[in-house]
């Protein structure tokens, strides 16, 4: 660790938040890295030469292994000056962070700091030693860019013109090869003809309570997984353990009360062993996390994603939220309908990969006001007062049951808003088996698709 001092709060942070802010580099923290902050990685920021050497590298590009940086020290330095740059530096891959958020908001308070004084500071100089008219614009422009990096905000804009080429290309490139395009489908053909389920976007399944809204994004997991996706099934209502017993039910085909009491003769064991086995050999995964309802925010799941990414590979295709009403929002307020509105804007950077540079389909449901349980069929004014969901989500697709439907193992899929594309057909009529977690026959055919 670097020498303890007293901080200046205007030449140098807390050595402490230099520390974790360089750990949090060297460590790929997500929040870090997709900050934008790398931009302005100033050496002369920091307070300690090994500090300032190691800014340095890490501007020029890709943050360092440990070994990488171990070799690289040797190959730059010596005797004392060599150690004392190992001691200090060596030890941040290893660092616990543990308040990267509050490091994130001084060092940007830090900079912008730092380029609003440093441009005031020239105007008045230039001002003073030129008698120029243009100091007022010098502010202004040191100013805009303080602000810029304090709020790390940032706006896309292209010509529509000059873009146009890039776009045919894109959509020649698309149409010639699908396969290198995710999309995830249902195996419903009536379904997947409207619903266009693609990287960026996200869709919403309407339910009002006990109206199968877990079944049917573990039929959306089960689909993604036999279409050869990685997926992350992201689980705040229910236990990991009832959503495995889920799915080890659909990927069967076998009863779901016969999986959990553990009634298999033993053919039927040594069937589905042989199966889940050669689930397990399959290159990609379906993994299960636990979020903790209205704790867990999207940004803590990606960050536990971008490190599956750095650890072992996985990158994420699909993400399926259960459910987006007890996601913790990244802004909160006291009213639900704004929460959870909040909610679908945080999925929908996460499906755009406005931070991470990761694209991925994203399915999710919502809860329906109570008296919708009471309706024939829902429609959009069911989402309750959180009507922005709606609008905000690229497709909403209602769960649809009447009393003689559940009797006859009927449910029906109501395509409410589609973003892309238009409503061809209102009702999809899905035979189910829920005694075998089974939410349209259909899905079988997906199998045919495995091997290929």
């Amino acid at each position: 660790m670097p020498p303890t001092r007293r901080a200046d709060p205007v030449t140098f942070l807390d050595p402490a938040l230099e520390a974790e802010l360089l750990s949090a580099f060297l460590q790929k923290e997500l929040k870090v890295v997709s900050s934008g902050l790398l931009n302005h990685l100033e050496e002369n920021y920091f307070s300690t030469d090994p500090f300032r050497w190691l800014a340095g590298r890490i501007k020029k590009g890709n943050p360092p292994t440990k070994e990488l940086l171990r070799i690289e020290l040797q190959e730059s330095l010596s005797g004392d000056a060599l150690e004392v740059h190992q001691q200090a530096l060596l030890p941040l891959f290893d660092r616990s962070l543990t308040f990267v958020e509050g490091t994130l908001e001084r060092y940007r308070d830090y900079v912008a700091f730092q380029i609003a004084s440093t441009r005031i500071k020239s105007a008045f100089e230039n001002r003073n030693r030129t008698r120029s008219k243009l100091w007022l614009r010098e502010v202004r422009e040191g100013v805009d860019l303080a602000i810029n990096v304090f709020e790390g905000q940032s706006l896309a804009a292209v010509d529509f013109a000059g873009a146009y080429v890039e776009r045919e290309k894109q959509r020649k490139v698309r149409r010639d090869n699908p396969e290198l395009f995710t999309r995830l489908r249902l195996g419903i053909e009536d379904f997947d003809s409207q619903v266009q389920m693609g990287k960026g976007t996200v869709t919403n399944f309407l339910a009002p309570f006990k109206r199968y809204k877990s079944v049917m994004l573990c039929a959306a997991g089960m689909a993604s997984t036999l279409q050869g996706y990685n997926t992350a099934h992201v689980l705040y209502e229910n236990s990991i353990e009832l959503t495995g017993n889920r799915y080890d039910t659909m990927f069967s085909g076998f009863n779901y009360d016969r999986i959990v009491n553990y009634l298999k003769t033993a053919e039927e064991k040594q069937k589905i062993d042989a199966l889940m086995e050669r689930i397990n050999g399959w290159p990609h995964r379906l993994k299960l996390i636990k979020a903790i309802p209205y704790q867990t925010t999207v940004d803590d799941v990606e960050r536990l994603l971008e490190r599956w990414r750095i650890e072992d590979g996985f990158v994420a295709d699909v993400t399926i939220w259960d459910y987006l009403n007890l996601v913790q929002p990244s802004k909160s307020s006291q009213e639900e309908r704004l929460r959870n509105e909040q909610v679908v804007w945080d999925l929908q950077t996460h499906a755009k990969g406005s931070r991470t540079g990761q694209e991925r389909v994203v399915v999710c449901a919502s809860q329906a006001k109570a008296e919708a349980l009471e309706v024939e069929r829902l429609g959009a004014e069911h989402q309750g007062k959180s009507i922005g969901i709606s609008q905000a989500v690229d497709s909403s697709v209602a769960i649809n049951q009447t009393a003689e439907e559940r009797r006859d193992g009927i449910i029906v899929l109501s395509p409410l808003y589609l973003r892309d594309g238009s409503i061809t057909k209102d009702e999809i009529i899905l035979r189910s088996d829920l005694a075998r977690m089974c939410i349209s026959r259909e899905q079988q055919d997906l199998w045919h698709e495995v091997e290929w």
